[in-house]
């Protein structure tokens, strides 16, 4: 990969690291005297496939796959990375 092609952060050649958003449910009883129960229930993890993206460690650069297409654009290679890895992202 070229330097304009590598993973890297694009504005500080940082680390990137890869992240995925999903959503969680907890729930808890309410008693008639609105007291909540100590039990708490957790969902599985919904994914929402659309939420992920790149960000930075050093400088917090971050680009969402989704809503960024500018950056989609000018940073083809990072797609083309989350193509390439999706079976090892499934277990994230």
């Amino acid at each position: 990969m070229s330097g304009s092609d590598s993973i890297t952060c694009p504005l500080c050649g940082g680390k990137l690291v890869y992240w995925k958003e999903y959503i969680v449910t907890k729930t808890q009883s309410i008693s008639k005297n609105g007291l909540l129960s100590n039990t708490v229930k957790k969902s599985q993890p919904y994914e929402f496939t659309d939420l992920e993206g790149f960000q930075c460690k050093k400088c917090a650069w971050v680009f969402n796959t989704v809503n960024d297409l500018e950056s989609c654009r000018k940073y083809p290679h990072l797609i083309k990375w989350t193509d390439e890895h999706k079976n090892e992202l499934k277990s994230l």
